[in-house]
């Protein structure tokens, strides 16, 4: 683990300068190193259980400030669906 390379990443990840594959390859980068020192991306080793998973997923239409599909699913009666779908997929 470099220290430097965690702020190049950091840094090349900040002034993307609208590139969205450069963004991709800096926060790759970045995630690449910061797994090579042990922090935790997956929820197993976050320790959030099957349950907890689904929480935020029940209120995110009301977090954001735009139409999603969230809204979509909600104002067609669907929402059950789309949460049944990915209860499946956790």
């Amino acid at each position: 683990f470099a220290l430097g390379s965690a702020r190049q990443a950091i840094d090349a990840a900040r002034a993307w300068g609208g590139d969205p594959a450069a963004a991709v390859s800096a926060l790759a980068t970045a995630i690449a190193i910061l797994e090579g020192i042990g922090f935790p991306f997956s929820l197993e080793k976050l320790r959030v259980t099957k349950p907890q998973r689904l929480l935020p997923v029940r209120n995110v239409r009301l977090l954001r400030n735009r139409y999603s599909a969230f809204d979509l699913a909600y104002e067609l009666g669907r929402e059950g669906e789309l949460l049944a779908a990915i209860a499946a997929a956790a």
